[in-house]
């Protein structure tokens, strides 16, 4: 497999991957001091954050690039794209 910028490998090693990140994020918030403060620099300035807000962005910039990848997706002319919320995936796994 190349590095992160240059991936040569199938869609199933692909998925397999995001899965593994996937659960570390997880194992991350279940046992993350959730009112810890997490320090951090940006453009010069240090700011000073509980964890539970970190989690709250990175959930929510997902979010923002999903987005972005629809558009990128309909302008593309592809019209025909599966329901990317979260609930609906659920709803669809209990349906079988």
């Amino acid at each position: 497999m190349g590095s992160v910028f240059n991936f040569e490998g199938s869609n199933p090693e692909l998925f397999g991957e995001w899965q593994l990140t996937s659960a570390a994020l997880r194992k991350f918030v279940e046992d993350a001091d959730l009112e810890k403060e997490i320090q951090f620099e940006h453009q010069g300035m240090a700011y000073s954050i509980p964890s539970r807000e970190m989690i709250q962005t990175v959930f929510n910039h997902g979010s923002y690039h999903r987005g972005q990848i629809m558009m990128m997706m309909c302008l593309l002319g592809i019209l025909k794209i599966s329901q990317t919320d979260y609930i609906e995936w659920v709803r669809e796994k209990a349906r079988g």
